[in-house]
């Protein structure tokens, strides 16, 4: 591929790469089907969307179990719905890129690339010296050390929305939520499931219907917390500031090439023979 047709194909992968930024930006409105889950032959049944549970159901009769026993069914039946609905929102959604794991990638990339540029650099330099033997030659091509400074600032950027805390060991990173009578603790982990729930012995002095409206706030307000946290740990930059500094690069990126391809262009032009 010649030196224009490589530097206007990038262009036009710089270009696309934009407009999927520029999509990752933006909420689509769209509605979401509640996803279901039963447990106990349908005695335990709870409804979730938007990751959040909207409804359970229990049967009177569930009420006759233990706390344990009946806290075990609800938490199956409430992760299934969880699981369910957050499937609807992956299937309608692109993935999203984990910063942690992009920064991973830059770094091996930033390491390829000094080898290659290194080899395509000292690979110019050999040429322009044999066509020097036998020509005039005025001019020498561009430098293409700022691709390394052009990764550089890519992965400060990818630092700054990655806070040390962020690629650290999520294991102490739980959400935790009660009922308003205090009788009900629900814990959620990362991944929007309820790692344990605790029913006290006098909820189920309660009626069905109340018991199911204390698990419900409960569970909710664990996800809530647990979204908070993550929250705070997801990065310091905003989605927004982010997009703009990635497009910022990129306008970069593309104005290099065209330098480095100009330069080129310049060089070969320049060669006047003895």
């Amino acid at each position: 591929m010649a030196a224009g047709e490589e530097g206007f194909d990038r262009e036009e992968r710089l270009r696309e790469a934009r407009e999927r930024l520029a999509s990752a930006g933006t909420v689509t409105d769209r509605a979401e089907t509640p996803a279901e889950g039963e447990a106990a032959n349908g005695w335990v049944r709870a409804v979730a969307a938007e990751g959040r549970l909207i409804e359970i159901v229990l049967n009177p009769r569930a009420m006759r179990w233990g706390p344990a026993e009946l806290a075990e069914h609800l938490t199956s039946a409430i992760n299934t719905a969880l699981d369910g609905a957050r499937a609807e929102v992956l299937a309608a959604t692109e993935p999203m890129i984990d910063p942690a794991t992009l920064l991973v990638r830059l770094r091996e990339v930033q390491d390829a690339s000094m080898r290659v540029m290194a080899a395509i650099g000292q690979g110019l330099d050999e040429a322009i010296a044999k066509i020097r033997e036998r020509a005039s030659v005025t001019g020498t091509p561009a430098s293409a050390q700022g691709f390394d400074i052009l990764l550089e600032q890519t992965r400060a950027l990818v630092t700054a929305a990655v806070p040390p805390s962020a690629v650290e060991d999520e294991q102490d990173l739980r959400g935790t939520g009660r009922d308003p009578s205090g009788l009900v603790v629900a814990v959620a982990a990362p991944g929007g499931r309820v790692e344990s729930l605790e029913i006290g012995a006098r909820a189920l002095r309660t009626g069905s219907a109340d018991l199911a409206d204390g698990v419900m706030a409960a569970v909710n307000a664990a996800l809530d917390d647990l979204r908070e946290r993550e929250s705070a740990r997801s990065g310091a930059l905003g989605s927004d500031e982010l997009l703009g500094r990635v497009r910022e690069i990129q306008d970069l990126n593309l104005e290099q090439m065209r330098v480095l391809t100009r330069s080129l262009s310049t060089v070969m032009t320049n060669i006047r023979r003895d």
